[in-house]
């Protein structure tokens, strides 16, 4: 036999239904943000990670380039700036002399100018 059911009860039940199914969107979409945060602070995480490896690895290149430049005698010194430059290092060094005394005559020249008044 069917018992029949207080209608208060079965409106109570009908109220929850409907706030649950309205409050569905809001919850999915909190549920998005939060993973979209969790996901972009993973990102974060994993970038600083590889900066700071990349650290590591540019101090051990850096450190084994000026053991080998400090451990390297003249004449090996001398061969390895002919093989890249192609130039012998007096000539480089004479150009550098050069420019250096180009730049100072205009600095003299520079600070022997009066300023100019209007």
């Amino acid at each position: 036999m069917a018992e029949k059911v207080d209608p208060q009860i079965t409106d109570a039940i009908s109220q929850t239904d409907v706030k649950v199914v309205g409050e569905a969107p809001a919850e999915a979409m909190a549920m998005l943000y939060q993973m979209t945060a969790s996901a972009v602070g993973l990102a974060i995480n994993n970038a600083v990670a590889s900066q700071q490896q990349m650290n590591a690895i540019s101090n051990a290149a850096t450190t084994q380039a000026v053991n080998k430049l400090l451990n390297m005698d003249a004449s090996e010194a001398i061969a390895l700036v002919k093989a890249n430059s192609g130039n012998d290092i007096a000539q480089q060094m004479s150009t550098l002399l050069a420019a250096l005394n180009s730049g100072q005559q205009g600095v003299k020249s520079a600070g022997n100018t009066p300023p100019v008044t209007p």
